[in-house]
């Protein structure tokens, strides 16, 4: 029996040795496994000029930029043409079977070239061309219209392009930027979020409408589409127009989107130029890191095995995702890696406990605590539960912006202590500490002054109804909303027809009127003493409850001592108040840190910033910067003054309790 401890603690080290093993071998695992994968990702040649559009060809890749369009084998140019236009070169298409070359110009023309770039024919469009596809038989569609948003914008299917003749085409109701094919059948998305897909004869098959605005979108040759949105997600539709999975590929804009030429893959980059791996499905893969000193992805290029993409600083770079080993199951491994990690996590917490006895005692004790009152524990979990939905987890979100560039015209990025260096040096929040500081002092002058005075009225008023009519009396104005009466103090203040310029003007005192909110040296002090005479009904209410909790004994017993009004209410109301005056306290600190509506009412913060509050500059930056995260962190740095002053107060002010 002596024997039976000491061994079950060496098979807990025992254990805790083997699970820290384990859990080294998997995350060193899983680290080799990312190294590897990131590595898919290599330079190849960089073309001599940059390009801003390109595509495979049957011998090497075409590119364009804004006046010419080249063939290149090899990275080097092996024939080109100038395409002479005043809007630059606007879409380009290369027919791999036909050995054709399509562009199209600012000037509504599109060029079919030959594989040597010798032009075939010129075609004049109605309107300016922003989209090209290939299709099957050496068809082509062309995607047209006029600049901006309007609904003037066109596909047209030409079955032969060297015809010259435009078809009449399927209007699209917006403006369209993308266009695609899988060969028999043409995808199309709109700048309202629209993508719709058409037959060979250009018949509308469907059209969805998407969350986001797309800004790239690739077809497979089975008729599956991928489109990927500004602001990150990756949408992936069957051929009937069936989402089958939506993915936050990342929090940048998507730009570009291709399958691979088997379709087993989708590759998709970002504005910054890093390209995420997915699967056929959508679910993501592996993430391929950025160059340091690259660009964005101008296109993806498929090839017989690989995939390349050329950046726009003209480097072209291979994606080797065919000798990838276990790329197809990298997402699988990724769930199994995280699962075993939790896993291991928990046993080897187990072992910990077990190999302690004072551990292994209070985890007893704990566990037969919680089985012992687990019927109130259920009963508060959804209390629990509900806290740290609406409470917790906003606070702790909060806490994450404060160090990010979080806006709702782009998406988070990480700047550490970026925003609260910037609210060091911005002068509507010190100007709004000075405020705040007024507000707090005049606020504890007004909640405990005349709430106490009027509570201890009302207390010692003689007879019992007259005590209930008083306290009705009080209460009854608190059914007002407290906007309401901001309000009505604002036209009292008015310089024209304010209650307080009339009365002044009545008695002659015209020199005494003044402009109470519009004066730098008013303003402020204008908005201390609205709500005179500052009867604030819940803190009478409290007050007066905590004056009728006092023992009628103690009162008598002074009585008799023949102690004075002055001594009882300092030597015994405020005393044996002193729980509900703390909590007034607490709420004053809280109150005047936190609100800002009856400045922003009454001045919006003005004349100038002379009344303005740091909660008030939170709020315009959510509201009309939608600077979320510089926000945040003043939220954060007014909840520490919350906490901290509270704190303070709860050390400063004790209560001896009998």
């Amino acid at each position: 029996m002596q024997e039976k401890g000491p061994t079950r603690r060496r098979l807990a080290i025992a254990g805790i040795v083997v699970a820290l093993g384990a859990l080294l071998v998997l995350n060193v695992q899983a680290v080799g496994y990312r190294r590897r994968l990131a590595h898919l990702r290599t330079p190849d040649v960089r073309l001599d000029e940059p390009a801003s559009l390109a595509a495979p060809a049957s011998a090497g890749i075409v590119v364009a930029d804004a006046d010419a369009v080249r063939r290149l084998k090899a990275g080097e140019t092996d024939a080109e043409k100038s395409i002479p236009s005043e809007g630059g070169i606007t879409a380009l298409a290369v027919d791999a079977e036909a050995d054709r070359v399509y562009v199209a110009d600012g000037d509504a023309r599109l060029y079919v070239l030959d594989r040597d770039l010798h032009t075939l024919a010129t075609t004049t469009f109605p309107g300016r061309i922003v989209g090209l596809a290939t299709l099957e038989n050496g068809g082509l569609a062309a995607c047209y219209g006029l600049t901006g948003y309007g609904p003037d914008y066109f596909v047209s299917i030409l079955d032969d392009p060297l015809e010259g003749v435009v078809p009449e085409g399927f209007c699209t109701d917006f403006a369209t930027r993308l266009l695609t094919s899988d060969g028999e059948s043409v995808f199309f998305a709109t700048a309202n979020s629209r993508v719709g897909k058409l037959d060979r004869q250009g018949e509308l098959q469907w059209r969805k409408v998407l969350m986001h605005r797309p800004s790239a979108m690739a077809v497979s040759r089975s008729g599956r589409l991928a489109v990927g949105d500004e602001w990150g997600f990756l949408m992936v539709m069957d051929e009937d127009g069936e989402i089958v999975r939506v993915h936050e590929a990342s929090r940048f804009a998507i730009t570009q989107v291709a399958f691979t030429t088997d379709g087993d893959f989708i590759l998709a980059a970002d504005r910054r130029g890093v390209v995420y791996v997915q699967g056929a499905s959508g679910r993501q893969l592996c993430r391929l890191g950025a160059r340091e000193d690259g660009g964005a992805v101008t296109a993806f290029l498929s090839t017989a095995t690989d995939m390349c993409l050329l950046s726009s600083d003209g480097q072209l770079e291979r994606i080797r995702v065919s000798d990838a080993p276990g790329l197809r199951f990298a997402g699988l491994l990724r769930v199994l890696h995280a699962a075993g990690s939790v896993a291991l996590s928990a046993l080897l917490l187990v072992l910990v406990i077990a190999s302690s006895t004072r551990l292994t005692t209070a985890a007893k004790t704990l566990g037969s605590c919680l089985y012992a009152g687990r019927r109130a524990y259920l009963l508060l979990l959804p209390t629990f539960c509900l806290l740290t939905v609406f409470c917790y987890y906003p606070v702790l979100t909060a806490l994450t912006y404060s160090f990010t560039k979080f806006s709702l015209a782009s998406p988070i990025e990480f700047v550490g202590l970026s925003n609260f260096r910037e609210m060091l040096r911005d002068p509507y929040v010190w100007v709004g500490m000075r405020n705040m500081l007024i507000f707090l002092v005049t606020g504890l002058i007004k909640t405990l002054s005349v709430p106490l005075l009027v509570a201890e009225l009302v207390f010692w008023l003689g007879g019992a109804r007259l005590r209930q009519f008083f306290r009705t009396a009080f209460v009854v104005p608190a059914v007002v909303p407290g906007l309401v009466v901001v309000l009505l103090w604002k036209m009292i203040y008015n310089p024209s027809i304010g209650l307080i310029n009339q009365s002044l003007t009545a008695l002659g005192l015209e020199r005494y009127t003044h402009a109470w909110l519009a004066e730098e040296g008013l303003a402020i002090w204008s908005i201390v003493f609205a709500g005179f005479p500052w009867v604030n009904v819940f803190a009478f209410l409290i007050l007066l409850g905590g004056l009728l909790n006092i023992n009628r004994n103690i009162f008598e017993a002074a009585t008799i001592d023949g102690i004075t009004t002055w001594g009882r209410f300092r030597r015994i109301d405020v005393p044996l108040i002193m729980p509900q005056i703390k909590l007034l306290i607490v709420f004053v600190f809280i109150g005047s840190i936190q609100d800002f509506t009856g400045v922003l009412v009454f001045t919006g913060g003005g004349p100038g910033i002379s009344t303005y509050v740091p909660a008030l500059q939170m709020f315009f930056q959510t509201a009309e910067g939608a600077n979320l995260g510089y926000a945040a962190s003043i939220g954060v740095f007014l909840f520490v003054l919350v906490l901290g002053a509270t704190v303070v107060n709860l050390k400063l002010i004790r209560t001896q309790e009998s």
